[in-house]
């Protein structure tokens, strides 16, 4: 079935908290309306999809796909489309805004959102995440404890927690790196990116890891079949719409 070889590897395993000294929670500053302002983080962040978009390339023989809605949503966002992991980051052109408008009500209907995170010139920067999943990732002390930290609504729900994330992108010169709480990696690898300010990590992939260093290799392993199975689908001509028609609800 095309659902079993999206989710061809699963597995799940609790992860206990690791206290974080507290840094200071960010200023009310007003979020920046134009371009510019965007521009050093844009530029931060395409480098980084730029090389996650390589190593993907790499396990799929390196052949990448069009630079289309579809084909984007195949290579990053695979696991969240299969229910395996609660969400996803993608970059795409501007041009692709449409295609994916044309796609948002099917998705909804398998309880699969988007969010944008910013957008500027020809990019968009968009969170593609299952509201159920999300949600229970987002309840979880140990991530309400680290997000906190940042000044994050805890205890106003979702939708808050994920509008002060899109406000803290903005106002950052970096990419806010809690962002881990909300992409489902293990805590112990987002507490310690944090920590060691992305240095001395045991070793790196979709993720840098600090913690169980086999777990993060399997889930690695898991979410690249998931990649994998998705665009092999694209490749051999599956409509996309027929995919979405088979994705597990909610």
């Amino acid at each position: 079935m095309l659902v079993a070889s999206l989710r061809c590897v699963d597995g799940t395993r609790g992860h206990t908290h690791q206290s974080q000294q507290e840094a200071p929670l960010p200023r009310p500053v007003s979020a920046p309306q134009n371009c510019q302002a965007f521009g050093a983080l844009l530029f931060h962040l395409f480098f980084l999809f730029t090389n996650q978009l390589a190593m993907t390339n790499q396990y799929l023989g390196g052949n990448p796909m069009a630079d289309t809605v579809e084909s984007i949503l195949a290579r990053n966002c695979a696991p969240v489309l299969a229910g395996m992991k609660p969400s996803n980051l993608f970059s795409c052109p501007a041009s692709c805004s449409a295609s994916l408008s044309a796609y948002r009500s099917l998705l909804e209907e398998k309880g699969i959102r988007t969010f944008s995170i910013c957008a500027c010139g020809a990019r968009t920067l968009t969170l593609v995440y299952r509201e159920r999943l999300l949600k229970q990732q987002l309840r979880r002390p140990d991530v309400q404890d680290c997000l906190i930290r940042f000044g994050y609504p805890v205890t106003e729900g979702m939708d808050a927690m994920l509008a002060w994330l899109q406000r803290r992108a903005r106002l950052e010169k970096g990419f806010p790196h809690e962002i881990g709480c909300f992409l489902g990696y293990p805590m112990e690898d987002v507490t310690g990116f944090i920590r060691e300010k992305g240095r001395n990590c045991k070793c790196c992939g979709m993720w840098k890891v600090y913690g169980d260093e086999a777990y993060a290799k399997h889930l690695f392993e898991k979410y690249e079949q998931c990649s994998r199975a998705l665009c092999n689908h694209l490749e051999q001509g599956v409509p996309f719409l027929h995919i979405l028609a088979a994705l597990p609800a909610a």
